[in-house]
């Protein structure tokens, strides 16, 4: 894609780094034309300092001169935000919430008529440009910003465009994710530690054998993973062995549960922010 003229972020914490880091190595962006905003010197002395960009206390600065924006703060502080910025906006800026439980009809109400609004989840990865993000667009984006978020994110990884439902089930499943590959892996090098490894060797051994793993799945789509694991399982081998007592301490079901309760709580925050959102302690009517 073509390298934009200006990258704002609203907000200066992990997701907001993550992402622009990403984007700087992709060549996405030139550093000098990215600009963070937060709440006081002190909140953005460390994105200042790792990635050199200018950085301002002005949330309508970083409004104002930017051709893509990331709204990155809290989600119960982006109404506030949005409606700050709200004079500053026009249609051919394209405004991404990485929020969770923000609606886009909430962000719209906020923005003037025709706003390029939209959603994102990514992930951590997207910093060594092995993310994967998911997308929602708002009711006014036109095929040029659709594809211009496109681009953007799969510079850093594997973005999907997807309906605004799925993306508290996308932040339990791959927003959440990397925290599950770390304690695997942690919990794999411990295992070969145990054995007699040394701890630099168990751990680049683990993390490897997960990325090798995962690029399988990825180049064969038409193959289940259970298949795979099938075909490393050889009768009364070492494989199977291992497979059975993952399996009578319920690994898989814990996995799942796992999924499952990030997703609820990622419902219980929308519901509450939305909620406050409205002036009113109740959930927002979808209806």
């Amino acid at each position: 894609m073509k390298t934009l003229r200006s990258l704002g972020f609203i907000g200066c914490g992990s997701i907001a780094s993550t992402l622009a880091r990403g984007l700087i190595n992709a060549r996405v962006v030139d550093r000098e034309k990215v600009i963070a905003s937060g709440p006081t010197a002190k909140s953005l002395t460390k994105i200042k300092e790792e990635l050199k960009v200018r950085t301002t206390l002005c949330n309508k600065e970083v409004a104002r001169g930017s051709e893509v924006i990331f709204v990155a703060v809290k989600p119960h502080i982006v109404a506030t935000v949005l409606q700050e910025i709200s004079p500053e906006i026009t249609s051919d800026q394209l405004i991404v919430s990485l929020a969770a439980g923000i609606k886009l009809k909430t962000m719209e109400e906020k923005l003037p008529v025709g706003a390029q609004v939209m959603r994102a989840m990514p992930n951590t990865p997207c910093s060594v440009g092995a993310g994967v993000s998911a997308i929602s667009v708002g009711s006014a984006v036109t095929e040029e910003h659709l594809q211009k978020a496109k681009d953007l994110f799969s510079s850093v990884g594997m973005c999907r465009l997807t309906s605004e439902g799925y993306l508290d089930i996308v932040t339990g499943l791959s927003g959440c994710g990397p925290t599950y590959m770390y304690m695997t892996i942690e919990a794999l090098a411990d295992g070969g530690v145990k054995a007699g490894l040394t701890r630099e060797l168990a751990t680049t051994m683990a993390a490897q054998t997960m990325l090798g793993a995962a690029k399988m799945v990825l180049d064969n789509p038409r193959t289940h993973p259970g298949e795979m694991k099938d075909d490393v399982c050889s009768p009364a081998g070492a494989s199977i062995q291992a497979i059975h007592i993952l399996e009578k301490a319920g690994y898989r079901g814990i996995l799942m549960d796992a999924v499952n309760a990030s997703c609820d709580r990622c419902l219980e925050l929308a519901n509450v922010t939305n909620g406050e959102i409205n002036g009113r302690g109740a959930p927002l009517d979808d209806n």
